[in-house]
């Protein structure tokens, strides 16, 4: 199927840039990106001329175009269309199609160019961002008791156009009766003794879908963690878990589809099980499944390997000479030589990611690196860092200047953090424009560090 994208998420990036250069080599006016749109400004067929070319795509939906901007394109698929060399003498484009001389009279008039009867518009960027967004009342609900038999949820859309409506597309089989009218959402919820799960599934033209999970019946499953790590060795693990307003006869359920992951089993409010020996060099990570009427609870298992290339998968303690701890979470591998550590104190949610390099025989290291950009507003973005301080005061820090390293001490359990020249602790800061500011002061563990595995 031809789509569009094509040149669309990389060479409309660039277009803005290179439309002169490329106006100046064809001498033409028509260079760029255009997008054939109808009376609603959608379009899903888009021509390109670049040198001498003409190339037509066609994308499997349609998209708003407003602004020179595609909107709400999320991914990038293939990019080949049907190509043609192209000429224009007197307004008149022309082009060989199939052995046919095709000929199309061409008016430009700012960013729109009429072809033929066909309307376009020049597109000079593609966003992922919808141009309407929908919004839903946070009052709504979204869980539903037995008494709950008629729900009215509130909504709006934020840049509505032209006589568009917001559809309900799909809806949980006992839910029935919907309609839509005048910002609100009305149905009728179907009673039973069983607790359900389920999906609305709303769109709008110019803003995609909007999911929305629902559940009938007051029944909960409540876990307090869902993950679990282990070393390379075999070993044996839990999850703790409360049904809540459980129903007599109806019992939980665990399961999953690794072959690593034994003996699962439920044992009053806990699921039991084993893993094996990880003899492989990569790490490794499954799920564990809970299941209860229609509630589904899924438990992450991951388990490092014996070599160095997946020795750090997991999660560690890091206890300062000051007496301060703080757990680490080593995830996925980045690449073959580094990891991101998620959990590390001092950073938000927002900027959790740190990466860390894997340099083997069980070594890692720190470095100064950008873990997030922050929206100062005003058009301003700043950089947010992690980085290595010294005695000496704050100093602009240079990227991927090592922090310290991780060594292997000389048991198998206990390692050793010992930092780089001039460093005395791991800090945040923010530049922007240049300007640089510290946004916190250490609140770390002070080298030396020893890191003790964490995990089950």
């Amino acid at each position: 199927m031809k789509k569009i994208y094509i040149a669309l998420l990389s060479a409309a990036l660039i277009l803005s840039s290179c439309v002169e250069q490329m106006e100046e080599v064809e001498s033409t006016q028509f260079a760029g990106i255009w997008a054939v749109v109808d009376e609603y400004d959608m379009a899903s067929k888009y021509y390109v001329f670049d040198k001498g070319y003409f190339t037509e795509y066609k994308s499997d939906k349609a998209y708003y175009i407003h602004e020179d901007i595609i909107w709400g394109v999320l991914s990038s698929p293939d990019n080949y269309g049907t190509r043609y060399k192209y000429s224009v003498e007197d307004g008149i484009l022309h082009y060989s199609n199939y052995f046919n001389d095709v000929q199309v009279p061409l008016m430009r008039k700012g960013n729109e160019l009429m072809m033929g009867d066909k309307k376009c518009c020049l597109i000079k960027d593609v966003s992922k961002s919808y141009y309407s967004e929908i919004i839903l009342s946070e009052s709504n609900k979204t869980q539903f008791l037995d008494d709950d038999k008629s729900i009215e949820w509130d909504f709006q859309i934020v840049n509505p156009l032209y006589e568009y409506e917001l559809e309900v597309v799909q809806t949980p089989q006992w839910c029935s009766d919907v309609s839509v009218e005048d910002g609100k959402i009305c149905f009728k919820v179907e009673s039973g003794v069983e607790t359900r799960t389920g999906n609305f599934v709303l769109y709008y033209p110019t803003a995609g879908e909007r999911v929305v999970e629902v559940k009938r019946g007051d029944v909960d499953i409540l876990v307090e963690d869902t993950l679990a790590s282990f070393q390379h060795t075999s070993g044996y693990g839990r999850f703790d878990f409360v049904v809540k307003n459980a129903r007599k006869g109806v019992s939980p359920v665990a399961y999953t589809s690794a072959g690593w992951i034994k003996s699962v089993r439920v044992n009053n409010n806990s699921i039991l099980f084993n893993v094996e020996w990880n003899g492989e060099r990569d790490p490794r990570s499954a799920e564990i499944t809970l299941s209860y009427d229609d509630i589904i609870v899924e438990f992450e298992v991951t388990q490092s390997s014996y070599s160095d290339y997946g020795f750090w998968i997991g999660e560690w303690t890091l206890k300062g000479m000051n007496g301060l701890e703080q757990k680490i979470r080593i995830t996925e591998r980045v690449n073959r030589s580094s990891y991101n550590m998620t959990g590390y104190g001092g950073l938000s949610d927002e900027f959790a990611a740190v990466l860390v390099w894997n340099w083997g025989n069980y070594q890692w290291e720190l470095k100064n690196q950008i873990v997030g950009y922050r929206d100062l507003g005003d058009g301003n973005v700043g950089e947010v860092w992690m980085y290595g301080g010294g005695g000496s005061g704050f100093e602009a820090p240079e990227k991927d200047v090592s922090i310290c390293f991780c060594m292997r001490g000389t048991g198998t359990a206990h390692r050793l953090i010992s930092p780089t020249a001039s460093v005395d602790f791991i800090s945040l800061a923010q530049v922007c424009n240049g300007e640089w500011s510290e946004l916190s002061s250490s609140d770390y563990p002070t080298f030396p560090i020893t890191i003790t595995w964490a995990g089950d």
